[in-house]
């Protein structure tokens, strides 16, 4: 729309035409969309689409979808995102969290291992399972900093 601006046409015409509101375009132009978070989509759908044709993983994804939705809460992914549920809407949000408390250094937030199995084969191989995973944010600095989030909080930091 920028562009019919600068040929001439006012805004106000363009939203009308397109009916769209004036607000969120100004809200828009203000604060566009970054680099990063075009970044971040294409990865969230590269993702998706890589398991797409997979029958099971369509319906493990929609039952785990649908959990999320009727439990009202928050699922970290990866590259800072989480799937939110809330009431019968699904939806990805940017987990933005503040500094950690006890030290200061920056927190990511996922799903950190709680409880595993710890397994020994007879050729030595070591292995871990995972039994238990909790959401959690983490600082980056000390691993011994991290804090359980209630996923069905509204605000994660």
């Amino acid at each position: 729309m920028t562009e019919l601006a600068a040929s001439g046409i006012p805004v106000t015409v363009t939203c009308r035409v397109l009916k769209l509101s004036r607000q969120p375009y100004y809200r828009w132009l203000a604060d566009p969309i970054r680099p990063s978070e075009v970044v971040e989509a294409y990865r969230a759908n590269a993702l998706f689409d890589a398991h797409k044709d997979d029958p099971e993983f369509g319906l493990i994804l929609t039952l785990s979808l649908r959990r999320t939705a009727k439990t009202e809460t928050r699922r970290p992914l990866m590259f800072g995102l989480a799937i939110s549920g809330h009431g019968r809407r699904i939806t990805f949000e940017r987990i933005r969290a503040e500094k950690c408390p006890k030290c200061g250094g920056s927190v990511r937030y996922y799903d950190k291992p709680t409880q595993w199995i710890n397994h020994r084969e007879a050729n030595g191989r070591r292995w871990r399972e995972v039994t238990e995973r909790v959401p959690a944010l983490e600082c980056r600095r000390n691993q011994k900093h991290w804090f359980e989030v209630d996923p069905a909080e509204t605000l994660a930091g």
